[in-house]
Parts: C-alpha cells; structure tokens; sequence
C-alpha cells in the first residue's frame, strides 16, 4: 500500500489497472482482446496489466504476444503450482476462495490502482465476505438468475426461488464493500433489481453491451456456399450455428425433424454448421439416418468457423434457430441473426426468451419439446416469421463493441482520485 507522501506524488502514467482472468474458454479471450486493443491504440496514461491462467498461454497464445507490449502493457501468467490447486479444488466454493486469494496476492505483488475482474460470477462469495481487495476493484456480472421469474413462460420452482433469494443476499453484501466500485451486468434485465440491492449506494450498478464483432458479409460468397452445402436454391433454410453438443439443442432438433409431415419436407433444408462437440458423436449417425429414411436436405459443417465466414451462413439461412435448453445468459446468435434482419426461433427461457420477445426478432418457443420445434418448423415454412427490422436494428446497435470498450476504459478511476482511493482501501 502506498505511503501519504507516495499518495500525493501520483501522476497519470503511475496508474496499473489489471485485468484478472483465469478461464480461457469461451468469451473471455474475447472481451479480453477488445480491451487490449482499445489501449494499444489509444494515448491513455498509465499500464494496462493481464492476469491470465497456463491456460491462455496454452489456446490464446497471439493474445499474450498483444498484452505483451513495453510499458503500457505487460501480461503476468499465474505459476502451474498456482493454477493447479486453483484447478483442482474439492469444489467449486474452494476454487472461489482459492481463485480470490490468487487475485489479491498479484494485485498486491503488481501494486494496482485499480482492478477488473472479467468474470465476477465465480468470486460472489469471496467478495462478499472474503479479504479485502487490495485496490478498488469492479467486476462483470454474466449470468444472473433471480429475476427471472419476471420473464413471461417462467415456473420457478421452490429451490429456485430459496437459490434466488441465497444469490441476492450475496450480491446485496458485495456492492456494499467499501473496496468495490461498478458491478457490470451483461444482463440489461437484471440491472433494476440489482439496483434495489444497493442499498449503501456506494458502488454503481451498470448495464454493460455483450461485445459481438459482426464482420463484413461478402453477399457474392452466398451461393458458392450454398453450392458447398448441396443445398437447393427453392428451400427454406434453417441454421443452427455454433457447437453443435446438447445445449444447443441438437438431439431436440433431430428429433423434430423426424416429426415434420411427409408434406413439409421437400421445402425444408437445415444447416447445422460448427463443430460436434465429442461427447454427441452420434449426431453424424442420426442426420445420416434422416438424409436416407426422409425428403429433407441436412447439412452438417463439422468445423469451427471464424471471422467473415460466420456472417455469411447466417445470411444465407431463412430462418435461424437458437434452440438452447434451459439457457442462462445471451448468445451472440441472436445478434448475428438480428445482424442480418433474419428471424428467429428462439428458446423461451430466461433471457434469451426475454429479448426474442422485446426485440421482436421472431417466435419464442419450448426448445425442449420436439413436436412443439417440428410445428414452428411447418410453421416457418408457410408464413413468414414476424420480426420488426427496427427493433433487430437497435438490438444490435446497443451491443457494439466500441460501447462495450468504452464503458470499461471510463471506469478506470480518473487519477485525482487515487490519493482517496488508496486511504480508503487500506
């Protein structure tokens, strides 16, 4: 901790603001990557400094060569001992404690004026009643539940509700420790609630953009694809993207289409395009079963696809289904849809039933039943799906990355007043 008179001496290029993040799957590499590339070409005093897991070192290797630039940006990787015990704890409440004791010690070691904690949800309980932060630290809330049983179409279950009320309990705790600042949400529909538990009004509570890079479609790439996919140019395409595993609700899918009129399909061709996830190798068996036992089209891209190639497979679908089971959060699919003013078939559940409804970006459905999926199928095919271009238009423009960036960098306490921070957080 500084000393009064190393307190009074600050300057602006004396700030260290880190980023801690031990997960490298997922969206964090990301968000990460947004952030580093924001500072690399900004003018902005001070460092900006990564604490990363093995894990990056390993799957994000370009990543760390980018935070890995002079003064301005420096990247510390967590010892194998470290992450280890973190990796291996008896539970998940034990990796908490432990991933928050990791933070606080290179927080410390690195002398930071202020921290980000890129995914706030596995700390809950260590920063309500754990050591105190060693510098002011914000964070980001991904996957609240509590409120969803203000969602239309939600049953929430006793459990659920004594679960609720355990999670508001803690966050209620969190934004009243002295040493925490913003709390980000990626849910815009929590925000309000989470605002009714702040109750010291020490900390802010901000809705944050979810930070999708929707990439320049080349339209002339559209039917050299089709061509690829041996789709027919007089079909009704649906998509569904990303990693095709059992919370996409694939096995749903494949079970609808065996449930379609006999009629229905040779106006039907669907496109599930991504990579089988290695538990559900028997997704190849039963598309290869449908091709040859019924009149539908089905292709099935088995790789991992990555910049201008995502947008155009959305361009080329009718219809884009974003059938997850039971799903907590959002999914960029919506927003790739949304993107190319195509309309969904959308799980109903949480939030991602909450948006498909607000936005209109088409029908909300029970993604676990299949004869309810094999009827909004027949029923896409013979009427159009009602989205409002407008409202597909302001959902993405509210999740922009420069929005995403900014609302972070302006979070970064100004340097006046670090002297107070630093007195504060002692």
């Amino acid at each position: 901790m500084l000393s009064p008179c190393e307190e009074t001496s600050l300057t602006a290029s004396d700030r260290k603001i880190l980023l801690f993040d031990l997960e490298p799957k997922g969206h964090h590499s990301v968000y990460l990557r947004h952030l580093v590339q924001h500072w690399r070409q900004s003018s902005l005093p001070g460092q900006l400094h990564l604490i990363l897991s093995p894990g990056f070192v390993e799957t994000h290797a370009d990543l760390i060569a980018l935070a890995s630039d002079g003064e301005r940006l420096q990247c510390s990787i967590v010892s194998e001992t470290e992450y280890a015990e973190w990796e291996n704890a008896r539970s998940l409440l034990a990796r908490s404690f432990i991933e928050w004791k990791l933070f606080c010690r290179y927080a410390k070691r690195l002398g930071g004026t202020q921290a980000l904690l890129m995914y706030l949800d596995s700390l809950q309980l260590p920063l309500a009643i754990g050591e105190a932060s060693p510098c002011p630290v914000s964070g980001i809330y991904f996957r609240p539940t509590f409120h969803y049983g203000q969602f239309s179409n939600h049953q929430t279950s006793l459990k659920e509700k004594i679960r609720q009320w355990r999670q508001k309990a803690v966050l209620g705790r969190i934004l009243q420790r002295p040493q925490f600042k913003t709390l980000f949400s990626l849910d815009r529909f929590a925000v309000p609630t989470i605002q009714q538990l702040n109750l010291a009004k020490s900390s802010s509570v901000q809705p944050l953009a979810d930070p999708v890079q929707i990439h320049h479609c080349d339209l002339a790439g559209i039917e050299p694809l089709r061509q690829q996919l041996q789709i027919s140019s007089n079909r009704h395409v649906f998509l569904l993207f990303g990693e095709l595993s059992d919370r996409k609700g694939v096995h749903q899918t494949l079970n609808a289409l065996k449930l379609l009129p006999k009629e229905v399909e040779p106006s039907i061709a669907i496109v599930f395009a991504g990579p089988v996830d290695a538990d559900s190798e028997s997704i190849h068996a039963e598309v290869e079963h449908l091709r040859q036992s019924t009149q539908l089209e089905i292709a099935l891209y088995d790789r991992y696809i990555k910049g201008n190639e995502v947008q155009q497979f959305f361009e080329l679908a009718d219809t884009v289904l974003a059938l997850y089971q039971k799903h907590v959060g959002m999914s960029s699919i919506l927003l790739h849809a949304a993107a190319a003013e195509k309309p969904v078939i959308s799980t109903d559940y949480g939030l991602m039933g909450a948006i498909t409804q607000k936005y209109q970006l088409g029908w909300a459905i029970d993604s676990t039943n299949p004869a309810q999926i094999a009827r909004s199928l027949s029923r896409a095919v013979d009427q159009s799906i009602a989205c409002h271009q407008a409202s597909q238009q302001q959902f993405v423009a509210e999740n922009q990355v420069d929005q995403f960036v900014n609302a972070l960098i302006a979070d970064f306490a100004p340097m006046d007043t670090f002297s107070q921070a630093s007195t504060r957080y002692e």
